[in-house]
C-alpha cells in the first residue's frame, strides 16, 4: 500500500497508528511538504511517491503479491486529480480531507489522528479490492484481454477499455463484471480465439498476441530498477495492473499471421525500436519485449 498526501507534520503519527491497525499489510509513503505555506499535491510529489514504492518493492518483492493500492489525501481547495499518474499499475483512490491543519501540541495530534483514520480506512478497503483483482488475474490469466500491452496492441478499443476499467474498479461491483463489461466492445472487434492450449487476439496492425499455456510461462521478466533505459514505473508495471498482481513470467508470443514478426514497436519505457522475432517476440503486459 502506498499512502500520499498526509502533511509531513502528521506523517510520523500516521505511521505509528498504521503499524497497529494495518497489521499484515505492507505500506509505505512520504509526507507532503507545504509549498508557499500551502499543502497541495503536484506531479513532482507523485513521482516521488512512485520512486518510494519502487525502492520498497525492490527490497521486498513479496509486498505486491496481493497487488498495489494508492491512497491520496487532498485538501478541499485542491482541484487537480493525479490518480492517472498511477495508471495502469495501481488501484488509486483519492479523498478530500476537511481537517484543520493544526500545528500546536494537542490540536496537532487530533488532526494527525483524523488524517490517519481516513487513510487507514481507505487502505483497508483498497486492500480487499486489490485481492479481488489479483484473484481475477490468477483465474483468467490466459483468457482476459485486460492484460494486453496498451502501447503495443494497436487498437483504440483496448485503450478505451483499459481506461474504463481503471476508473470503474473503485465501484463496489464484482471485478469480473466490471472487466467483462468494459472488454465487451473490444472482444467484438478483436475476437478471442483458442489456439492450442492458449488464446489469441489480433490487433489492427495484423499482429497476433497469443497467450502461452500454463506450462509455457518460461523465464522471468528480468527487470530491475537499475536496468539502463527503464523508467521507475517499469519495475511496477511488470508486476501489477489495476492494483492486482499477476505472474511476472506471463507474456504473449507475438507473430504476424503465424510467421516471423519483424516490427518497430514501443517498449515498456516508450522507446521506439526495431525488433525481429525468432520467429515470435515475447511481449509482456507492460510492454517489455524479449527477442
Amino acid at each position: 500500500m502506498l499512502v500520499g498526501g498526509i502533511p509531513k507534520i502528521y506523517y510520523d503519527r500516521f505511521k505509528e497508528i498504521a503499524i497497529k491497525r494495518l497489521r499484515g499489510t505492507e505500506f509505505t509513503g512520504i509526507g507532503l511538504d507545504p509549498i508557499g505555506g500551502k499543502y497541495e499535491i503536484n506531479a513532482e510529489y507523485c513521482d516521488e511517491l512512485i520512486e518510494t514504492a519502487v525502492r520498497y518493492v525492490e527490497n521486498r518483492p513479496e509486498s505486491v503479491s496481493d497487488g498495489l493500492g494508492v491512497v491520496l489525501l487532498r485538501r478541499p481547495w485542491e482541484s487537480r486529480n493525479f490518480e492517472f499518474k498511477f495508471s495502469p499499475f495501481a488501484l488509486c483512490v483519492s479523498a478530500d480531507v476537511d481537517v484543520l491543519l493544526r500545528e500546536q501540541t494537542e490540536g496537532r495530534k487530533r488532526s494527525a489522528n483524523e488524517y490517519a483514520d481516513i487513510a487507514i480506512d481507505l487502505a483497508q478497503k483498497l486492500e480487499r479490492r486489490q485481492r479481488e483483482v489479483s484473484r481475477y488475474f490468477t483465474d483468467q490469466l490466459r483468457r482476459t484481454p485486460a492484460l494486453l500491452p496498451k502501447q503495443n496492441f494497436k487498437s483504440k478499443h483496448l485503450t478505451d477499455a483499459l481506461d474504463k476499467i481503471f476508473n470503474e474498479l473503485k465501484k463496489n461491483e464484482p471485478v469480473h463484471e466490471i472487466v467483462d463489461r468494459a472488454m465487451a466492445e473490444f472482444i467484438s472487434r478483436h475476437p478471442r480465439n483458442r489456439d492450442g492450449k492458449g488464446f489469441k487476439f489480433e490487433d489492427d496492425a495484423g499482429i497476433t498476441f497469443k497467450s502461452p499455456p500454463r506450462t509455457g510461462l518460461h523465464g522471468d521478466n528480468p527487470m530491475s530498477p537499475s536496468d539502463k533505459g527503464h523508467k521507475k514505473e517499469c519495475f511496477l508495471t511488470c508486476r501489477v495492473r489495476f492494483g492486482g498482481s499477476y505472474s511476472e513470467r506471463f507474456h504473449y508470443d507475438c507473430t504476424r499471421n503465424g510467421k516471423q514478426l519483424i516490427a518497430s514497436l514501443f517498449n515498456c519505457h516508450d522507446e521506439f525500436k526495431d525488433y525481429k522475432g525468432d520467429p515470435h517476440l515475447n511481449i509482456f503486459p507492460n510492454g517489455f519485449i524479449r527477442t
